[in-house]
C-alpha cells in the first residue's frame, strides 16, 4: 500500500514550530517550486471532515490523546510516490492565513484512504502566535493543496482549477486556554482584610483582551510585617477569601518568606497555595500576569537620585530622576566627573554603585562610583535590572508630519544661551499632524506624551497649526516646552 505524508507549507517547517511533538520534516524537504502531478484530478478525491456546526475541542482532544481530522484523501499513486497536503487556517474571514502542519494515518477498513490529521498542541501553538491567547470558541476557515511527492519534488494535484487552493471547509475552533477564566479585575489583598482590597491597574493601550495582555500591577506602602495574595473581582465581590478554584492566588505553601518574584499559585484542588509575605516600610509595586502565572515585587520609589562630582557630593542637592513605571528612571544632568545613584537625599539609606566587573551595570550598595562622565547628559538607570546608560546631549530638534521636515527631516533647535544644556528653543510652523522632541539627529533619546509632560519614548505629540517659538525645559523630568504664538 502507497504511504502517505501530510505537512504545512514549507516555509512553515523551516521555521520549526517548538510544539510540535512527533513531528518530522520529511527529508529530503520538498522543493517550493510546483510540478505538473502524475495524478490526475479525478484519481483523488478530497473531503474534508468538519462541518460548520462540528466543534473542534483542542483542550479535550490533547487530553484524550486524539488528533483533530480535518480532512480525507482517496486515491492510489504509483510506487515511489506519496500524496502531500499543505493545509492553512484563518480565523478572520480569510483575510490573514497561517499554516499549520499535519500528518495522515491509514483510515481503519478503508483501502487507499487516509485521514488528515493535526495535532491538537500544535495546532493550539500556532492559533496563540497568529490569533489570540483568548480560549473563546470561534469559526475558522480552511483551506487545502493536495500534491504528489517523489524525493523533492512537487507535483500538485489540481483539483481546484488553476488557483491550486482546494475551497476549504468552515468549523468551530475552541482553543486550549489556560483552564481558567481571567476576570477583567483583579485585587491585592494585604493581610487577609478583602474589604479593603486595592484595584490593580490593566494598561488596556497594550490590549484590553485579558487573555492576551494578563498583567496587572499596582503600588503600595508597606508598614512592616505584611501578608499579601491576589483576588478576582468576583471574590473582592463576595467580600471574603474562597475556597473556589482560582478564587484566591498566592504563593506556592512551601516559598520562602520574602520572595520577590517567582510563580503566582492558584489554591486549587491539584495545587496548594498560601500568602506571601514581605517585611519592610517602603513603597512596592507590585506586577502579575495571569497567563504566564507569574508575579513580581518591585522597589516603587517616586524618584531616584543622582549625585556626584557635579553636585560635589552632596546628596541634599542631588538630582531628582523621574520615573513613570518604577523601575525605568530618567534625568538630563551636566555630568562634570564621578557619579552614583541614591534612593533618597541621603548616603543613609539604599544607594548603587558602579559593578566594575559588567560595564553598564549598578550594584546595590556598591561603594564604587561610575567612572566620569564630562557632557550634559541624557541619564538612564534600572533599579530592578540593574542597567545604566549616559547618553551626552549635542544637540536637540523636533521631528513630524506636523513639521516642516516632516518625518524625514528634523527641525533643529538653538540651546539657550546659559542654561547649560537645560534649554532649547526654535522658530517653527506648524501644520496638521503631530511631532516629537528629540536628542542628536536619532531616536535614542526621544520625548513624547503631552507638551506639559514630555517623557522617554512617549507618544506623537498632536500639533495645533500655527506659528510657534518654542522653548524645550529639561530641568525635571518628565520634561516640559512652552509653545509662544508668533
Amino acid at each position: 500500500m502507497n504511504k502517505i505524508s501530510i505537512l504545512g507549507l514549507s516555509a512553515f517547517m523551516a521555521f520549526g514550530f517548538a510544539a510540535c511533538d512527533g513531528y518530522e520534516e520529511p527529508n529530503p524537504a520538498p522543493q517550493t517550486n510546483e510540478q505538473e502531478s502524475i495524478v490526475k484530478p479525478g484519481e483523488v478525491s478530497f473531503t474534508e471532515s468538519l462541518g460548520a456546526s462540528d466543534v473542534a475541542d483542542l483542550r479535550a482532544l490533547n487530553d484524550a490523546a486524539e488528533p483533530l481530522t480535518i480532512a480525507t484523501v482517496t486515491g492510489v499513486i504509483p510506487e515511489g510516490y506519496d500524496f502531500v497536503v499543505k493545509a492553512e487556517i484563518s480565523a478572520d474571514g480569510g483575510s490573514n492565513w497561517f499554516a499549520v502542519p499535519t500528518e495522515a494515518v491509514a483510515a481503519e477498513g478503508q483501502e487507499n484512504t487516509y485521514d488528515v490529521n493535526v495535532a491538537p498542541d500544535v495546532l493550539d501553538g500556532l492559533y496563540i502566535e497568529n490569533v489570540t491567547k483568548d480560549p473563546a470558541t470561534v469559526s475558522v476557515d480552511a483551506r487545502y493543496k493536495l500534491y504528489t511527492q517523489t524525493g523533492g519534488m512537487l507535483g500538485l494535484v489540481d483539483v481546484a482549477g488553476s488557483q491550486g487552493w482546494i475551497t476549504g471547509n468552515t468549523f468551530e475552533l475552541k482553543p486550549f486556554g489556560p483552564g481558567y477564566i481571567i476576570e477583567n479585575d483583579y485585587y491585592l489583598v494585604l493581610n487577609g482584610n478583602v474589604a479593603n482590597a486595592i484595584k490593580m491597574d490593566h494598561d488596556d493601550s497594550v490590549s484590553p483582551n485579558r487573555y492576551d495582555n494578563a498583567v496587572f500591577s499596582t503600588v503600595v506602602e508597606l508598614a512592616g510585617a505584611t501578608t499579601w495574595q491576589v483576588v478576582p473581582a468576583s471574590t473582592f465581590a463576595a467580600g471574603s477569601l474562597s475556597n473556589d478554584p482560582y478564587a484566591v492566588w498566592g504563593v506556592k505553601a512551601d516559598a520562602e518568606p520574602g520572595l520577590l518574584s517567582g510563580s503566582l499559585v492558584p489554591a486549587t484542588a491539584e495545587e496548594a497555595a498560601t500568602a506571601g509575605s514581605l517585611d519592610d516600610n517602603a513603597p512596592y509595586k507590585l506586577t502579575v500576569n495571569l497567563y504566564d502565572r507569574t508575579f513580581e515585587w518591585s522597589m516603587a520609589l517616586v524618584n531616584i537620585y543622582c549625585t556626584g562630582t557635579h553636585n560635589k557630593n552632596n546628596p541634599n542637592d542631588a538630582v531628582p530622576m523621574g520615573t513613570t513605571d518604577y523601575a525605568n528612571y530618567y534625568a538630563y544632568i551636566n555630568l562634570v566627573g564621578t557619579y552614583r545613584f541614591l534612593g533618597q537625599t541621603s548616603n543613609k539609606g539604599l544607594f548603587w554603585g558602579y559593578d566594575a566587573d559588567n560595564a553598564g551595570m549598578m550594584i546595590a550598595q556598591g561603594p564604587k562610583a561610575f567612572p566620569a562622565v564630562k557632557a550634559f547628559s541624557f541619564v538612564e538607570a534600572n533599579i530592578v535590572k540593574l542597567t545604566t546608560k549616559v547618553t551626552p546631549v549635542t544637540s536637540f530638534g523636533i521631528i513630524g508630519d506636523a513639521t516642516p521636515g516632516g518625518w524625514d527631516a528634523e527641525t533643529p533647535m538653538t540651546m539657550v544661551a546659559g542654561s547649560n544644556g537645560y534649554q532649547w528653543e526654535c522658530d517653527v510652523t506648524l501644520g496638521a499632524g503631530e511631532f516629537k522632541f528629540r536628542a542628536n539627529n536619532g531616536w535614542d533619546v526621544n520625548l513624547g506624551g503631552s507638551i506639559e509632560s514630555l517623557v522617554q519614548n512617549g507618544n506623537n505629540i498632536a500639533a495645533t497649526p500655527g506659528n510657534y517659538h518654542m522653548v524645550l525645559y529639561l530641568d525635571t523630568y518628565p520634561a516640559a516646552a512652552v509653545l509662544t504664538a508668533n
